[in-house]
């Protein structure tokens, strides 16, 4: 039977589902805790560890926030770019009658300034970060003829919902080490040799694993093996377009998610002068 301590803290995955997946600060929910939301507990526990960071790709862990709360920073960041799609529609014309480019790229993407812009912005001034990205392959008698509206965006962002926690709680040795390291993604389960000469399976980088949950198809391997996600530590990856750094548009949706508390609470205060 699993621990309070990991009811309260662990999101279990188990050969048949996941369980313990609620959430709860509700006071005296768990015997001998005080999980009671405060301002002060909540600064103690909340970090945010940068993984990797470049111009144009950042990772970071968010530790001790509700799931709710990464969630709403996740749908912030998120947009989800439908204009590729328009290279899609098929068009309605004789191929034999019309020259053809076999790629369409952003080089072919010309700024057509409108009112005063033309005397505020040159033309290099607005123009895609890359002339060379892939738009479209267009195949004989296809051709775009396509106005767009330029519009600021705040790039893309996916996030996995929290660092996986494996542990191995029975020995893997020889032969059923290597067949544990299969079970993992790459790089996950590595086999170390003691000063015996005995070759074990160890957890390397649990970071890697994309919880397949391949090892509970194994009767010889299940009952080795744990694995849990973090409740309140999830990870981020946020990818720009160029535009911005990643690190400016986390920074912009994180002032997003403060004006809309903001406004939340003024409503709250409203709505009570009202009652």
């Amino acid at each position: 039977m699993a621990s309070i301590e990991d009811i309260r803290t662990r999101v279990t995955l188990q050969e048949h589902g996941i369980i313990n997946t609620h959430t709860t600060d509700f006071p005296g929910n768990y015997e001998g805790f005080d999980d009671t939301w405060s301002q002060e507990k909540f600064e103690e526990k909340f970090r945010i560890d940068i993984i990797h960071m470049d111009k144009l790709q950042m990772e970071f862990d968010m530790v001790g926030v509700d799931a709710a709360i990464a969630n709403a920073l996740r749908r912030i960041l998120l947009a989800e770019v439908l204009a590729h799609r328009l290279g899609l529609i098929p068009i309605f014309a004789d191929p034999r009658e019309f020259d053809f480019r076999s790629e369409v790229t952003t080089e072919l993407m010309k700024w057509v300034p409108i009112g005063n812009q033309a005397r505020k912005y040159d033309l290099q001034d607005i123009r895609p970060v890359e002339c060379n990205i892939l738009i479209a392959k267009l195949r004989p008698g296809q051709e775009i003829d396509l106005k767009m509206d330029a519009v600021k965006g705040i790039g893309k962002d996916h996030a996995k919902f929290s660092p996986v926690e494996i542990t191995i709680i029975k020995p893997c040795e020889d032969k059923l080490a290597d067949k544990l390291v299969e079970c993992f993604s790459d790089g996950v389960i590595k086999v170390t040799e003691d000063e015996n000469g005995v070759r074990k399976a160890v957890v390397a980088n649990p970071r890697r694993d994309t919880c397949s949950r391949e090892v509970f198809r194994h009767e010889d391997l299940k009952d080795r093996v744990k694995m849990s996600r973090i409740r309140d530590h999830f990870i981020f990856s946020v990818e720009s377009t160029g535009a911005l750094h990643p690190d400016v548009l986390v920074c912009e949706a994180i002032k997003v998610l403060i004006g809309k508390c903001r406004h939340f609470l003024s409503e709250l205060d409203s709505h009570c002068i009202d009652t």
